[in-house]
């Protein structure tokens, strides 16, 4: 989204950065976004100490030790789990997110009620594949369940979108035969 922004209106200014930090078994995002957030954030990791910490005393001059203050975080997280980082943060208010899996994304139950994925089936076998992101009203944009073969629909494509007659498609057919 930062990438769309800038390219539409570009600015000067730094753009804050959410990097992974570092749990016991994974990766979180944590963003304390607001003063109340950072707060929040004081409480839930044991470090009030940080809200009398002049680098961290205004949402500027967090911005500016944003790499110390996510450092120190990282010292909390790595000590946690992904999910106790999330249920901890997120209870006390605290926007915070953990990294799954392309697996573990896909068995989300929100994934699976968005129809984010649809099972398509090939030569290979059966498998899900991602649809696109977006959804638009009388328009199927998932991805259709059965995978053709080479050439499996050629004919139809040049009769039905291509309008060749009979003889035209048996001649494509032909030549393609031949070489």
């Amino acid at each position: 989204a930062t990438e769309c922004q800038e390219v539409q209106a570009p600015t000067h200014e730094k753009v804050r950065v959410y990097p992974p930090l570092k749990t016991s078994d994974g990766f979180v995002v944590v963003a304390p976004t607001s003063q109340k957030n950072f707060e929040q954030l004081t409480q839930v990791v044991g470090r009030p100490d940080w809200l009398s910490d002049a680098k961290f005393a205004s949402s500027g001059l967090r911005e500016k030790n944003w790499a110390e203050l996510m450092t120190l975080l990282e010292g909390w997280t790595c000590t946690q789990t992904s999910k106790q980082c999330e249920r901890l943060l997120m209870d006390g208010g605290v926007p915070c997110t953990r990294y799954r899996t392309v697996a573990e994304t896909m068995a989300e139950p929100q994934t699976q009620a968005r129809g984010a994925h649809t099972r398509i089936q090939d030569d290979a076998g059966e498998y899900w594949v991602p649809n696109a992101p977006f959804q638009m009203p009388g328009l199927n944009t998932s991805a259709r369940a059965h995978v053709p073969k080479l050439g499996e629909c050629t004919a139809a494509i040049l009769a039905q979108v291509l309008g060749y007659t009979p003889d035209q498609v048996n001649a494509c057919l032909s030549a393609r035969t031949a070489h």
